[in-house]
């Protein structure tokens, strides 16, 4: 369960959570086609020439955004389900 504490700084917890959890999951596969079609429009100019490594790195922070989210959600979703359960068993709509 999540609980929501501030830094000396003033900023919380969660608010840097949410951040990381955007830039993870949606800023750096948007990124990755931006750069993609960047590319695909810079190739009708003569003097354009690619950077490959922008496109690697990007992808590979995509990789670990991905790879970060599902571990994330397993971590998640083990504590919903179990305060869920405890929930329906107070509520006595399951058993032991």
């Amino acid at each position: 369960m999540a609980v929501v504490t501030t830094s000396p700084a003033g900023s919380s917890v969660m608010s840097l959570g949410m951040l990381g959890y955007f830039l993870s999951g949606f800023a750096t596969p948007l990124l990755w086609g931006w750069d993609a079609a960047a590319q695909r429009r810079g190739q009708v100019n003569p003097n354009f020439s690619a950077k490959r490594q922008y496109s690697r790195a990007l992808r590979l922070l995509t990789l670990v955004g991905i790879v970060v989210a599902i571990v994330h959600l397993l971590f998640v979703s083990t504590v919903i389900a179990e305060k869920l359960s405890e929930w329906l068993f107070i509520a006595g709509l399951v058993g032991v």
